[in-house]
């Protein structure tokens, strides 16, 4: 039976009457631990304890889940009020309503939901268990499912009444099992059962408990019901002393769109019921859904799907009148959560923590929700904006800048910022909204009488409207509006000034508008510094003119200045009288730096405006200087500058150019300066300026000022400076065109008939004439009595004595003066004034100097006697004074003064410049005066009077300039010439000038004519180059003046080029174009370099098969016999070049630039051989048989064709190999030109090499012949029939059969270790060593066995080379007969090494190469490769390995290393942790001089406890061990330097020992180990390029990852894949062994 009714209730049946619905509260019961009296007396006891036990377990949980649900026990009303609108209520026509009746000893809850089912039952029985369905459309969907337990916290008996079910839960507080009572729906009688939906009736709680709930129903929010879902109406009842007190809550929505919320209070008693007070809540409420939240584990659906939307909700309340009511609001998560400081209620499903009290900070979706509401608050003050009541209120619901939550105060800051930006503030002016941001707020005393600001607002000044309360001012002023500060006015009035109707500017503003304006700019001024120099840099003034200024940088004056009145066209800042009405703008415009004028002012102005080239009326004209005339001291001359105007209107003249229209006095202005057309006299006239009529009558006559006693006539001669004569001279600074007054200039030039009349009539005047002007009037042109020309200076005056003297002389026109008719003495005491111009008075040098400029002008000069012209030079000798050298000098140097008489040919006159004193006798373009013989008694007066200078160098150049227009081609002068310069030049004088003159005239004589030094070429003529010239053999004897004075060059490699080029092209002799192909070849010219110079030019001599000889370019086919036996085989079988041995070796090198290595034959010719008899050799056969292994580890690791397919077939070639010797093995070489194959047998060769069947090699039984052979021809034999491409492995395979002689296993197996050569797994060694007979002996002295006749075999190989292939330099073998290097040498040179690896060490990027994800990286080290071999030394010395060099190495590389971490893990690394046995190298260096070999045991390179972490943080930051794992760690390092001269990817060599201590300190995943293994891998040390580090950190699990290979002989390691990059690796061996 009792299975049955199981199954009943697990098929989900759903009980319709009271009796199914008490079985089913029965069931549950039973389902909670619950166990009926007729079944425990039938329950064995063991199950009944452990029954007990899990009874007790789920009652210890229910009472734990209860007591932790809430932090407030009254919390769970709202979880009661939650559930209630979470319910159906589709049974009912009225509004939800929940009521909520508190009683002393119970409270009780009754809806009008559709009642409880089933499931509700399960659900409150449980724990952990809701009711509520999780759709992806719901909102809140109560995250616990067990909020009922909340009841528990202040009730222990909580009956539920819904049809069919009546039942109840017991909590026994005290007792062990009283939390079963919670989940233990226990049947109840069904009496007072309500008629629809459900009653809930919580009871046995204390007197505190109902306190407690009492003030928890009273403080219910008002604004609970507006974002609960379903619930229309709340009534709370609470019992009191006077009856039950009601409060009733509804909501509805206005028509407006506005949500109310209507609270009516009421009393009710048991007679009447009455009203105590009755609200309206209005809101004004912005919802928005919003989607893609962030996914939230609270907020899954039923299908566990992630819920990520919502509906964001913001309820803003308004008063009666629609204005906002400010008043802390709750924020709901469908319930109240609690008040978190905003004036505004916000709504919606956040995550919310345990207590339900606030929301889960750290919450995604929290965070989406939150970061959505400032975009929301925005749109909602927009909506706000559109009424009128709201428009400038809703700036009260802005939130405070701060709030005591760090979550929410962020929600804040992010409103603020946003509602900082939006445009929604009405302005002052205009429709169009502005930020915050943009708008600022006007100050009381910036607005006029009709309420607006007393100037206009700038695009970049706008106010906020002034219907925007203070209040609500200052809450926008902390989102950004900003007040109107004393800037902004002064702003403001800068744009009002732009303006074309400017409120400033316009005479009709009200006289209080221009006093307050006043008032406040000039309290501005007052109280900013700052300001008031910017309000001074603002044109507020204005002037008489009507124009507005500033007073920065101006001075500005009142209209007065003392008892007269300031000119008004001065161009000075005068205040317009009418701005100075009001006394406040007088005042600010005081303050501001206007001045009142005065007389020094007004005067400074006059000047001022007559310094421009301004234009005047008469009248301002004359005002200025009536003005100066009553306030300008007497003694004051006006400056040059100022301007008068003249009798025309227009002209302006300086003053010192305006005359007085006087007299006609001859020598007074009107006469001097009129034009004159009268005989010879041609005269343009000049014109002059007479001051205007109206300046006489603008002071009355007599009227005379105070300051001098001047009549105004008076003040003009005395003050203006008005001309009654000639000026001397202008002022000093108008020195910049001429130093004498234009008018007298005048004179100077267009009357030489008055000039010396003038200065005579104004004697007193003139008599001082400066210095500075003396030049003018010594140049000046006079009248002589002759009415000729003559300089002033150079005149005579026309005293009786000079008269005669130059009669005497035969002077035929002396420049005697003409002194006008106005006055009739020529006495010199009578014309004084004509001293300071030097006018010749007596008779003295300067009458001879005139004397002589007359000869000079006298067109008969040439017929003049030599005798009379010495008489005058004597004359001039005689009175010579040194005191006037340079005045002489200067006189006579460009007059052609000097006499030339050739016999037979009239007298010659020539200049100073033309003469030389002393010259070569082959100079032709100077006169040598000292050559003439009449000259050579007045040495003294040509060299130091006249200045004659003697030859130099310049001499010589004009002299071969003359030659070059003559054309001359004088060899021998030419010769004398240039070893005249040569002897100027040979000191230490820098001969740069002289090459530039050469270069720049062409001033070299070649059998080409005259030509550059760029021209020439120091060569002999038989050495011809385009476009040069060979002057070699011109100039033998002068070789030094060309090529170290001039730099001419000598042929280079071009030069040689171009002449090749020109002999191959004009067909001259083999013989001329070898030598140049000689002297190219010692230039060294790179392989190749020269193809293209001369790819198709006919320049080689060639020799036919026919033995015919022709000529070839480099193009067609022909062969070159570099050795001598190849030309004695192939000559009449091939096109040859016709060379001899010596030609070949003169011009190798030439054909090698050309590209032609490749027709040597040495490089073509294939030699072809073959045996006819031979014999086993088997001292030979076994030595190559025993090295067999070491041939098959060669051609494996230098992978070999035969071994692709596996190294079993070569395994068993190789010990088939035989070596036989013979007398008999020939050869024949092999040619192909023109697609023609020439073979030729030759002389016995001493190789023969041959694969068929077994491997057979032939060589001489002569032992001489067998030494060349073995084992250098054997070479690339070998490597050709192994189909190895590598030659670089050349080198070890001359060490294999070099060691095959000798037999030295041992020596060879190191070797090839060294080398990398990789160990072949599978193969038995021992085969390859089969012993022969015992009485087995070299060929000739054993019994060697006669090999089976046969066909002659023929083997075919290069005979370029009859040696071994050149090694590398750094990785070949050496010879036995390489020289040891001097041991100072090499210590120097390794020291040179060590010092680069500790600079390296110093990089400050060393971390970047150590880093574990970096490419290879390498630091730059400076070196040189031959320094580096003589530190290092050989890699091998007697084909054994150099092990010498390898410690050096190696210590090298341990040295970079030890210097790294010197740096990185100082002071705690030292020396001592260096445990090298070969550290003692680096000794040979300063710095490591102390450092004593390593005498203890070594386990590694370096040894190191890392205790302070440094290392091991190193190695973190580098990416090589787990920060998670290895932080604040440390452990004991073992560190492995391996060093080697090649790059990254060369294998390096570890021993087993150091492969085990790898595998031991291998890390272990997840784990701190005590001792890591490191290996440091250094390479390119000694590389001319950069040393590079690469850091491996447990290399053992770096092999595990194929970061490092190790090659199957378990001793080569070279690098694999980078981490990351699975694709880098190579297959490696995985083995431990």
């Amino acid at each position: 039976m009792a299975e049955d009714e199981a199954e009943i209730w697990r098929s989900g049946f759903e009980p319709s009457t009271r009796d199914e619905a008490v079985d089913l509260l029965r069931h549950l019961s039973q389902n909670s631990g619950f166990v009926p009296e007729h079944l425990r007396s039938q329950t064995p006891p063991e199950v009944l304890a452990i029954l007990a036990i899990v009874r007790r377990q789920l009652s210890s949980t229910a009472v734990k889940l209860s007591a932790d649900l809430y932090t407030s026990d009254s919390r769970f009303l709202y979880e009661l009020l939650q559930n209630a609108d979470d319910n159906c209520y589709g049974k009912t026509q009225d509004p939800p309503t929940l009521t909520l009746i508190l009683k002393r000893d119970e409270l009780t809850l009754e809806s009008n939901e559709d009642g409880f089912m089933r499931r509700h039952v399960e659900a409150i029985s449980r724990v952990g268990q809701s009711t509520k369905v999780k759709t992806a459309s719901q909102g809140y969907i109560g995250e616990k499912g067990i909020g009922f337990k909340s009841v528990f916290k202040v009730a222990d008996k909580v009956h539920i009444k819904s049809e069919p079910y009546s039942f109840s839960f017991h909590y026994e507080r005290k007792e062990k099992l009283g939390g079963l009572g919670m989940i233990a729906p226990l049947p109840q009688a069904y009496a007072d059962m309500p008629e629809k939906g459900t009653q809930i009736i919580l009871s046995h709680f204390h007197e505190t408990d109902f306190e407690t709930l009492r003030k928890e129903l009273e403080r219910i929010p008002n604004t609970l019901l507006l974002f609960l879902k379903q619930l229309a109406i709340l009534v709370v009842r609470i019992e009191t002393e006077v009856g039950l007190q009601e409060t009733r809550w509804s909501k509805l929505v206005a028509a407006d769109g506005i949500q109310e919320i209507r609270i009516q209070k009421s009393l009710i008693q048991k007679t009447n019921s009455e009203v105590i007070d009755n609200n309206v809540l209005r809101f004004f409420v912005k919802q928005k859904f919003v989607e893609d939240l962030a996914p939230d584990n609270a907020r899954k659906t039923s299908d566990e799907r992630f819920i990520t939307n919502a509906t964001i909700v913001l309820a803003f309340p308004l008063d009666k009148d629609d204005h906002p009511y400010i008043e802390e609001q709750y924020t709901y998560a469908f319930l109240p959560m609690r008040k978190l400081g905003f004036s505004f209620l916000i709504q919606s499903d956040f995550v919310t923590q345990s207590s339900r009290e606030d929301v889960l900070y750290g919450s995604p979706r929290n965070k989406a929700l939150r970061s959505r509401i400032p975009s929301m608050f925005a749109e909602a003050m927009k909506e706000l904006c559109s009424r009128s009541s709201l428009k400038y209120t809703w700036v009260r619901y802005l939130p405070d800048a701060k709030l005591s939550s760090a979550f929410w105060q962020e929600l804040s800051q992010d409103i603020r910022q946003l509602m900082g930006k939006q445009a929604i503030l009405e302005p002052l002016l205009g429709t169009v909204p502005y930020s915050a941001v943009e708008l600022k707020q006007t100050l009381s005393s910036f607005i006029d009488e009709d309420g607006k600001p007393m100037l206009r607002g700038s695009d970049s000044i706008r106010f906020i409207s002034l219907k925007y309360a203070p209040k609500d001012c200052t809450i926008l002023r902390e989102i950004g509006l900003s007040m109107l500060t004393h800037t902004d006015v002064v702003e403001l009035l800068r744009y009002d000034l732009k303006e074309p109707n400017s409120l400033w500017k316009s005479s009709a503003r009200p006289t209080l508008w221009q006093s307050k304006l006043s008032s406040l700019l000039l309290q501005i001024c007052k109280t900013s510094a700052t300001l008031k120099r910017l309000l001074q840099s603002l044109k507020i003034v204005e002037l008489t003119d009507w124009s507005w200024t500033c007073t920065q940088g101006n001075r500005i004056y009142m209209p007065f200045s003392g008892p007269a009145s300031v000119p008004t066209d001065l161009g000075l800042a005068i205040v317009n009288s009418n701005s100075i009405s009001v006394d406040e703008r007088t005042a600010l415009i005081t303050e501001l730096g206007v001045e009142f004028a005065n007389t020094k002012e007004v005067l400074s102005a006059i000047y001022k405006i007559h310094k421009g080239a301004f234009s005047f009326y008469i009248y301002y004209n004359i005002s200025h200087f009536v003005y100066m005339f009553w306030h300008e001291p007497c003694e004051r001359v006006l400056p040059d500058y100022m301007r008068f105007l003249c009798k025309d209107w227009k002209t302006r003249c300086s003053q010192q150019t305006l005359f007085y229209d006087s007299s006609d006095h001859p020598l007074g202005p009107r006469q001097l300066f009129k034009k004159v057309e009268q005989g010879d006299l041609r005269v343009p006239g000049y014109d002059v300026n007479y001051l205007h009529d109206q300046f006489y009558q603008a002071v009355p006559a007599g009227v005379k000022n105070k300051n001098g006693g001047l009549s105004w006539r008076e003040w003009l001669v005395k003050a203006g400076g008005i001309l009654d004569k000639p000026r001397l001279s202008l002022p000093l600074k108008e020195f910049a065109n001429t130093q004498i007054s234009p008018e007298l200039s005048y004179l100077i030039d267009y009357r030489p008939d008055v000039l010396v009349p003038l200065l005579k009539h104004h004697e007193s005047f003139y008599t001082s004439v400066p210095p500075y002007l003396l030049r003018k009037f010594h140049t000046a042109k006079v009248w002589t009595d002759h009415k000729d020309l003559v300089a002033l200076h150079d005149s005579i005056l026309p005293t009786a004595e000079l008269r005669a003297a130059a009669n005497d002389l035969g002077i035929a026109n002396p420049p005697f003066l003409h002194t006008g008719s106005e006055f009739n003495s020529v006495e010199p005491k009578d014309w004084n004034i004509l001293d300071q111009f030097h006018v010749i008075k007596t008779k003295d040098m300067w009458f001879y100097v005139a004397c002589l400029q007359a000869v000079c002008h006298d067109p008969g000069r040439t017929t003049r006697s030599m005798d009379s012209v010495i008489r005058l030079y004597s004359c001039l000798q005689k009175e010579y004074k040194m005191d006037f050298e340079s005045k002489f000098r200067k006189t006579v140097t460009d007059l052609s003064w000097i006499c030339i008489q050739n016999q037979g040919e009239t007298s010659k006159w020539v200049t100073v410049a033309d003469c030389l004193w002393q010259g070569p006798t082959w100079l032709r373009c100077k006169h040598v005066l000292h050559n003439i013989e009449q000259y050579k008694p007045m040495g003294f007066f040509f060299c130091n009077a006249v200045g004659l200078r003697d030859y130099k160098w310049d001499d010589a150049l004009e002299e071969l300039q003359v030659m070059i227009a003559q054309n001359a081609s004088d060899f021998q002068k030419a010769t004398e010439i240039y070893r005249e310069l040569e002897r100027e030049f040979g000191s230490d004088k820098n001969p740069k000038a002289l090459r530039d003159k050469f270069e720049e005239d062409c001033l070299i004589l070649s059998d080409k004519g005259w030509i550059q030094a760029s021209v020439c070429l120091w060569a002999p003529n038989k050495i011809q180059v385009a476009g040069r010239v060979s002057i070699a053999d011109r100039y033998a004897t002068i070789e030094g003046f060309f090529l170290k004075t001039l730099k001419v060059e000598k042929p280079s490699i071009d030069l040689h080029i171009a002449t090749l080029k020109e002999l191959a092209k004009s067909r001259a002799s083999f013989s001329r174009m070898k030598d140049v192909m000689e002297n190219i070849s010692h230039l060294k010219p790179a392989e190749g370099s020269l193809r293209l110079s001369f790819e198709n030019l006919r320049l080689l001599p060639t020799v036919e098969r026919d033995g015919t000889e022709g000529w070839t370019s480099l193009t067609p086919a022909f062969a070159i016999a570099d050795k001598p036996r190849f030309f004695g085989v192939f000559n009449g079988h091939i096109r040859l070049l016709k060379l001899s041995e010596e030609e070949f070796w003169k011009i190798e090198g030439f054909l090698i630039a050309c590209g032609l290595r490749a027709r040597f034959l040495s490089q073509s010719v294939v030699e072809e051989t073959a045996v006819d008899h031979a014999v086993v050799s088997q001292n030979l056969t076994h030595n190559i048989q025993v090295v067999g292994y070491a041939l098959l580890r060669y051609a494996v690791h230098y992978r070999s064709l035969k071994t692709q397919d596996g190294h079993k077939g070569l395994f068993e070639a190789l010990q088939k190999i035989t070596v036989h010797r013979s007398d008999s093995i020939s050869k024949v070489w092999t040619v192909t030109q023109l697609s023609q194959t020439i073979s030729i047998p030759c002389s016995s060769a001493d190789l023969h090499f041959t694969e068929e069947g077994d491997i057979r090699i032939f060589v001489p039984k002569d032992e001489s012949a067998l030494e060349r052979c073995w084992p250098s021809q054997l070479i690339s034999r070998f490597r050709v029939w192994l189909g190895v491409t590598d030659e670089s492995g050349d080198a070890v395979l001359q060490n294999i059969l070099f060691r095959s002689k000798e037999n030295k296993l041992d020596a060879l197996d190191a070797e090839l270790e060294y080398k990398g050569i990789r160990v072949i797994e599978g193969v038995n060694r021992s085969l390859f060593a089969r012993q022969t007979d015992d009485n087995a002996t070299e060929d000739g002295n054993g019994p060697d066995r006669n090999t089976t006749p046969r066909p002659a075999a023929r083997s075919q190989g290069h005979s370029s080379n009859d040696s071994m292939p050149r090694p590398s330099q750094w990785s070949s073998p050496r010879t036995s007969s390489a020289q040891p290097r001097d041991d100072l040498a090499q210590m120097t040179a390794y020291r040179k090494v060590l010092d680069s690896v500790i600079r390296a060490a110093q990089d400050p990027n060393i971390l970047d190469v150590m880093d574990h994800q970096a490419p290879m990286s390498s630091i730059f080290v400076q070196t040189n490769i031959e320094e580096l071999l003589v530190a290092f030394g050989q890699t091998l010395i007697n084909g054994q390995p150099n092990w010498n060099r390898h410690k050096k190495v190696g210590a090298a590389g341990e040295l970079f290393v030890v210097e790294i971490l010197k740096r990185l893990c100082a002071p705690l690394f030292t020396d001592k942790n260096w445990q090298s046995t070969i550290r003692h190298e680096v000794k040979v260096h300063e710095k490591y001089a102390d450092l004593d070999r390593w005498s203890g045991r070594e386990i590694s390179d370096i040894v190191y406890n890392d205790t302070t972490g440094a290392l091991t943080q190193t190695l973190i930051s580098c990416g090589h061990l787990d920060p998670e794992i290895w932080t604040d760690e440390t452990a004991n390092y073992f560190i492995e330097v391996k060093t080697t001269t090649g790059p990254c990817h060369e294998p390096f060599y570890v021993s087993s020992n150091q492969l085990s201590i790898m595998k031991k300190a291998r890390l272990v995943p997840g784990s701190v180990t005590s001792d890591i293994y490191v290996l440091m891998r250094v390479y390119n040390l000694g590389q001319p390029d950069e040393l590079g580090l690469r850091v491996y950190v447990d290399p053992y699990s770096a092999k595990k990852r194929g970061e490092l290979v190790f090659h199957s002989d378990k001793y080569a390691v070279s690098p694999g894949r980078m981490p990351g990059n699975p694709d880098d690796a190579d297959d490696s061996s995985d083995s431990d062994a």
